[in-house]
């Protein structure tokens, strides 16, 4: 997680596949963010992944079977959500 006090942390990818792990542990238990280098330009972010991905959402919503009146709220509730996101 890069913050407003913490650059991300610059690691070549040749120090990339020779402390996977220790980088890894910074990304996933610090927080941090990883920005990988290749030929001295900026290749790839790491970062660590937050909540549930929109398919393990819908997967989730699919199982459960709403009433008419709950569809018509959640429904109502994904638009509003959408138009602040706009």
């Amino acid at each position: 997680m890069q913050n407003a006090y913490f650059m991300p942390v610059k690691v070549t990818a040749t120090e990339l596949a020779r402390d996977s792990n220790s980088i890894l542990d910074a990304v996933i238990h610090r927080g941090e963010t990883a920005v990988i280098t290749r030929h001295g330009k900026d290749a790839v972010q790491i970062r660590r992944v937050r909540g549930v991905s929109r398919e393990e959402i819908l997967r989730r919503l699919d199982a459960v079977r709403f009433s008419k009146e709950e569809a018509r709220e959640l429904t109502a509730a994904i638009q509003a959500g959408a138009e602040v996101v706009q």
